[in-house]
């Protein structure tokens, strides 16, 4: 992510989870925010292979070339191309 312009997103999370959330991402040698963009990129991959809505939604849009959405758009483009 060296040129990358990170965006910053501010959430509530109750204090209890926020707890358990630092302190597992310390276990684990990761900051919140790898953890965080890690479980979020699971959760798009599963919804976009999902739902057709959100499948349309981000095949309409063009992405960065070596992005992560750059690379599973070329992964679902080679799948239709296969069948």
């Amino acid at each position: 992510m060296s040129n990358t312009i990170l965006k910053r997103v501010n959430f509530n999370m109750d204090p209890q989870w926020h707890v358990l959330l630092k302190a597992m991402c310390a276990l684990r040698g990761e900051s919140v925010s790898e953890y965080i963009n890690t479980c979020l990129l699971e959760s798009f991959i599963q919804r976009v292979n999902e739902d057709e809505q959100v499948k349309q939604m981000f095949m309409s849009r063009q992405y960065r070339v070596g992005s992560k959405p750059y690379a599973l758009k070329q992964q679902i483009l080679e799948k239709i191309n296969k069948n």
